[in-house]
């Protein structure tokens, strides 16, 4: 009988925290103090899409096929985002200058696009570009080789 006892006490407490925690969330989540909270979190990201990259890949000196890669960069505010709109050329220069000493790179990968490498690298550029804290994220939203 003592377990069974233990066991119910057990049971009611965790229902009776349950049920605080509900109602604690729910006159937050109403009340100005939790829309207060609510504001302090992260803001939501600010996206600009970039133009499409239409680049050669090198093999040697020849242009052995283009690669397309849409890019959309995660910047922190809006202010950035239009800050940032007369750097996209060189931008897209550093780039494309990336995806060509890219193609000479050793392939082990047998897909001919490495998304992560790619990701990784821009990333890298943005901050030399931009600055610092510019760029929180690069979203790559296709890329096709295009084979020719």
């Amino acid at each position: 009988m003592k377990g069974k006892k233990k066991k119910i006490v057990v049971v009611v407490v965790l229902l009776l925290v349950g049920v605080v925690g509900v109602a604690g969330y729910q006159f937050l989540a109403g009340s100005e103090v939790g829309e207060a909270i609510l504001a302090e979190s992260e803001p939501d990201p600010v996206f600009y899409h970039m133009n499409p990259l239409y680049a050669p890949v090198l093999k040697g000196r020849k242009v052995n096929r283009y690669v397309t890669i849409g890019l959309i960069l995660e910047v922190p505010s809006e202010e950035v985002k239009a800050s940032i709109h007369h750097q996209m050329t060189q931008l897209r220069n550093a780039f494309i200058d990336d995806l060509n000493f890219q193609s000479n790179m050793s392939q082990t990968d047998s897909r001919g696009v490495n998304l992560s490498r790619i990701k990784t690298r821009f990333k890298s550029l943005s901050s030399r570009v931009l600055g610092p804290d510019v760029v929180d994220e690069i979203l790559i939203s296709y890329a096709s080789d295009r084979g020719y």
